[in-house]
C-alpha cells in the first residue's frame, strides 16, 4: 500500500443506519483520551493504564504510517455527537481483529452491534478479507452480546492462569 492509498484508506467514510464513520484525526485527540482514561471503558481493555495527552500523540505518529490499523470516529447522525471508535487492527493477509468501544452515554442504544456490523461490511468489502475475530474479555457481556447480534460467533477460547476463586463462584455473565 503507498502513501497516497494509506492516507485515503485512513481518511476513509461510511455509514450505517443511525451511525457516521470517519478516520480518526488529531483533533479527536482529547475525545480519545477522555474515552481511553475512562474507567467503565478500559476495565475492558487489555491495558488498564489510562491514556495520557502525550502517550496519544506520540501513537497517533505511528498510526499515520501503519497499513495494519484502521481507526474510525463513530458519530451519531442525528445529534452529531461522537459516540465510539470502531477499528480493524492487524490486517494482514485474509483476516483481521475487529475493535470497537461505545461512550457509556450511548451506550444500552444497540449503537455497539450498528457499528460492528458497519465495520465488519467495510473490512470485507473494502479489504476483500477473508475473517473477522473480536477478542472480547471475559466478563464483557454487552460487547459479547453485541458481536453475536451482529453475527459473529464463538469459536475459540483463550486460556490463561489466574489466581484461583471459589469453585461456587459464578462470573459476571452468570455462568
Amino acid at each position: 500500500m503507498n502513501s497516497d492509498s494509506l492516507a485515503r484508506d485512513k481518511n476513509a467514510c461510511f455509514e450505517s443506519d443511525r451511525l457516521l464513520y470517519r478516520g480518526i484525526t488529531w483533533e479527536d485527540a482529547a475525545q480519545i483520551v477522555a474515552w481511553r482514561s475512562n474507567g467503565q471503558i478500559i476495565r475492558f481493555f487489555r491495558s488498564k493504564i489510562p491514556l495520557t495527552m502525550e502517550t496519544h500523540l506520540a501513537w497517533f505518529e505511528k498510526y499515520r504510517d501503519d497499513a495494519t490499523r484502521f481507526d474510525f470516529m463513530v458519530t451519531e447522525k442525528a445529534s452529531g455527537r461522537k459516540t465510539g471508535i470502531a477499528g480493524l487492527q492487524n490486517l494482514c493477509g485474509e483476516s483481521v481483529d475487529v475493535s470497537y468501544f461505545i461512550d457509556p452515554l450511548s451506550q444500552g442504544r444497540g449503537f455497539g452491534t450498528e457499528a460492528i456490523r458497519a465495520i465488519s461490511a467495510y473490512a470485507f468489502e473494502h479489504f476483500k478479507l477473508k475473517k473477522l475475530e473480536a477478542v472480547i474479555l471475559t466478563g464483557n457481556c454487552a460487547s459479547q452480546k453485541a458481536a453475536e447480534q451482529a453475527g459473529f460467533l464463538l469459536y475459540s477460547q483463550t486460556y490463561r492462569l489466574e489466581k484461583p476463586r471459589k469453585i461456587n463462584d459464578r462470573d459476571s455473565c452468570g455462568r
